[in-house]
């Protein structure tokens, strides 16, 4: 079943209403360390500044997938990839938002956080998901 992957857009609520609120929490915490690794490692800004734009966009993105959590879940696997989608463009439009670089940047941003902390995440919470 491919309900869990649906890595920042709606994980975290996902996890909520079916495991527990500290799941949660960790889920979210590794999915902004690993994007805020990622602003960095692209001179998006200092760290501070990286962690604080990396919350902020999936918490964005997180709030964003609230509303579309039923339909995401039914497309399983092409839920993901939309899921995925929707990530990088409500984060690239919320990292254009901070004008700290050009719209190109800032997307290009979000794509590669993305694309990083799904390769990482999604196994892992499938694996869970697996063995539950």
């Amino acid at each position: 079943m491919y309900l869990t992957p649906i890595a920042d857009v709606i994980v975290p609520v996902y996890i909520l209403w079916l495991s527990n609120p500290f799941f949660i929490a960790l889920l979210f915490l590794a999915v902004v360390l690993i994007e805020a690794a990622v602003l960095r490692a692209l001179n998006w800004g200092p760290f501070l500044r990286s962690l604080l734009d990396s919350f902020l966009m999936n918490l964005a993105s997180t709030l964003v997938g609230f509303f579309l959590i039923n339909t995401l879940v039914e497309m399983g696997l092409a839920g993901v990839l939309l899921a995925w989608a929707i990530s990088v463009v409500v984060e690239g439009f919320f990292l254009a938002l901070t004008r700290l670089h050009t719209p190109r940047r800032a997307f290009l941003a979000a794509l590669s956080a993305n694309l990083t902390s799904y390769l990482l995440i999604v196994p892992a919470t499938w694996l869970i998901e697996t063995l539950r």
